[in-house]
């Protein structure tokens, strides 16, 4: 049985990472994708993973594939279509917040269809995993949502990242009702500040009372990660919020899906411990990416988490 099994995205990031002769930013070519980075950070702590998903029949897709399974993740259900890889170029600013500009138009991202999923060992899950960007286009938003009501019905735990790229979607308020939709029958739901005011209809909003709505609805498990100042956490009885660890970012790319792998695999396997500690953990996590390059190949090690979260100590207690 998988811990974790995610579909959607898996793309290149070309991240600016030297200058060139003419003094212009070089770009290197990385493995991206928010579901696909989410996998990884669980992989390199060790958790069981599988990715679904459709890349481009070229050289990015073929190097995809191989930066997944060099992590054990199980790549059966990555297809090859004839569009071309997704891609994106990521430009970051002093403090490692980023702008993307994406060649998506169709990417081979949105190919994913219902007759690459009929098979059902993807369902032998702990947790199904997946974002919104699988939603702006057709055939994927068909097959994910299926993909969606199959692990329910099923009763894999349901994690929902809606991940939102504002240039991507046609408008905001359609962006709005495809993360509305996703929220029933969710167990794991991650938001960003951002996305949080969306879901909301607001400029600001309360997270601790918004937390509380949406477990009101029935999500288990609701974190809300507010960039350097930390995370919001929330279960039945219990809502707190855990500060950042300060770090020089480099570029924040991937951080919220280190966060939320690194917490995919505390909920599976650290049991004892508290929800507060476990998003201490997921928040070292996603420092120590901000201070990499890109997301997958950014993603820590559990003797980095351990060493930053606990100050250097190694706690093995549930192990």
């Amino acid at each position: 049985m998988y811990d974790v099994v995610g579909v959607g995205e898996v793309l290149i990031d070309f991240s600016p990472s030297f200058q060139g002769p003419m003094g212009n930013p070089g770009f290197e070519m990385n493995p991206g994708g928010a579901p696909a980075n989410c996998l990884a950070a669980n992989a390199k702590l060790g958790g069981s993973c599988a990715f679904i998903g459709s890349v481009g029949q070229d050289f990015f897709g073929k190097f995809l594939r191989e930066q997944l399974e060099g992590l054990r993740i199980d790549t059966r259900g990555v297809v090859e279509v004839p569009e071309l890889t997704t891609i994106d170029f990521v430009a970051n600013d002093a403090n490692g917040e980023r702008q993307f500009a994406f060649f998506r138009n169709p990417g081979a991202d949105t190919r994913l269809s219902l007759e690459h999923i009929r098979d059902g060992w993807w369902l032998d899950a702990k947790i199904f995993h997946y974002g919104t960007l699988s939603f702006t286009d057709e055939p994927c938003a068909s097959a994910v949502r299926e993909m969606r009501n199959m692990a329910r019905k099923k009763g894999v735990l349901i994690s929902f990242d809606p991940n939102y790229r504002e240039n991507l979607w046609k408008s905001e308020e359609a962006a709005r009702t495809i993360m509305l939709e996703n929220l029933d029958g969710c167990d794991i739901l991650k938001l960003s500040e951002e996305e949080l005011y969306l879901i909301s209809g607001t400029e600001t909003a309360d997270p601790e009372r918004a937390i509380e709505k949406l477990l009101d609805k029935g999500i288990r498990y609701v974190f809300v990660t507010a960039g350097g100042k930390g995370a919001w956490y929330g279960v039945r009885g219990e809502i707190g919020f855990e500060q950042a660890f300060p770090v020089k970012a480099v570029d924040t790319t991937g951080c919220g899906d280190a966060f939320l792998g690194t917490m995919h695999y505390l909920l599976l396997h650290r049991s004892g411990w508290s929800i507060g500690k476990r998003t201490r953990y997921a928040n070292a996590a996603a420092a120590i990416c901000a201070t990499g390059r890109t997301g997958i190949a950014a993603m820590p090690s559990w003797e980095q988490i351990v060493a930053l979260a606990e100050g250097g100590e190694n706690d093995s207690r549930n192990d």
